[in-house]
């Protein structure tokens, strides 16, 4: 065979390649999509063994953290997935958790990425894969990482208080949930679903990070709309300019919206970054699902089923099925 016969041949195995890796891209993104939802079929099951067994949905909180006084519980506590693990292969994790101790450190500050009460480090230091979307890459960047988040609901507080007793109607909070509280149908309330997390403090990946701001209105009044409007503005501030946590989701032991929650205030995969009430750090905010896969987020409802969201849903739908007793109509085929 001749030179040029050879770079012939050879130009034509390029082509070749070039053409089939885009098929090869997508059959892998597609085997790791199915993975992601065979992690959440694996927690939103456990949610229902745990629950059958104790009449009611996993607390945030050992005790009533909207009740001052010595010894109330921090506000950050135990996440839902704690309460799951000996449902998902990690009873031994779960056996070494010392649920009468505060979450965290006394007199640690929660604002980074790892860390909480010594005494419980063996649990927290555990890493496995059943927390772990394989799509999502920013996973490598954290020691426990967490991307399956529990449903909070919209916007109210997680944590109620005497002014917001009933919290922001998601199928977790503080407060004792049962499902005959969920009224709108297991069907349609969104349990786990994804979240990536956040940026470690990488350049130029600022929808994996939560932006901070202060407005005394929205401090006091919670206004949805206002909120979202809000954030939307933060979103065309540069980086540099604004307060940001990287951390979110480093860590599957903790509750708040930093690490194991989410909520239905924006659309799946946002345009814009999030962004949270600066005096209620992790509280409330608006902290979207959000995934590493094309055109939308695996979730997981409270009936056990997982379904591919689209991103385009519509934003009513998608805010009727967080909540678990908000009494929207929603159909089948409207998500």
């Amino acid at each position: 065979m001749t030179l040029p016969e050879i770079l012939v041949v050879v130009g034509v195995l390029l082509v070749l390649v070039s053409l089939a890796m885009p098929a090869v891209q997508r059959a892998r993104e597609a085997a790791r999509r199915l993975r992601c939802a065979a992690n959440l079929k694996q927690w939103v099951t456990a949610l229902q063994l745990y629950t059958d067994a104790h009449a009611q949905y996993p607390p945030l909180s050992n005790g009533m953290p909207w009740l001052p006084g010595p010894g109330a519980p921090h506000s950050f506590d135990y996440s839902p997935h704690t309460r799951l693990l000996p449902h998902v292969g990690l009873g031994d994790v779960f056996n070494a958790i010392n649920f009468s101790l505060d979450v965290w450190e006394p007199g640690y500050v929660p604002l980074y990425s790892w860390g909480g009460n010594w005494a419980n480090a063996t649990a927290y230091g555990a890493r496995a894969d059943v927390f772990v979307c394989p799509s999502d890459s920013g996973t490598r960047q954290f020691r426990t990482p967490c991307s399956y988040r529990g449903n909070g609901g919209l916007l109210e507080f997680t944590w109620p208080s005497f002014n917001s007793p009933h919290d922001g109607l998601g199928l977790f909070a503080a407060i004792r949930i049962t499902k005959s509280q969920v009224t709108d149908g297991l069907d349609h309330t969104a349990a786990f679903a994804e979240r990536l997390v956040g940026s470690a403090g990488r350049p130029n990946q600022p929808l994996r990070d939560v932006r901070r701001f202060l407005d005394m209105y929205l401090h006091e009044h919670h206004d949805l709309e206002r909120y979202v409007e809000a954030c939307r503005r933060l979103g065309t501030a540069p980086a540099e300019h604004v307060g940001t946590f990287p951390f979110s989701g480093s860590c599957w032991f903790y509750s708040s919206y930093y690490y194991t929650l989410y909520n239905h205030a924006a659309p799946p995969n946002w345009s814009t970054p999030d962004c949270e009430d600066g005096a209620l750090r992790g509280v409330t905010g608006v902290f979207c699902a959000r995934s590493a896969h094309p055109g939308g987020v695996n979730v997981a409802f409270a009936s056990g089923r997982v379904r591919f969201v689209s991103a385009g849903v519509d934003l009513a739908v998608w805010r009727a099925l967080s909540t678990r007793s908000g009494a929207e109509p929603i159909s089948e085929t409207s998500f």
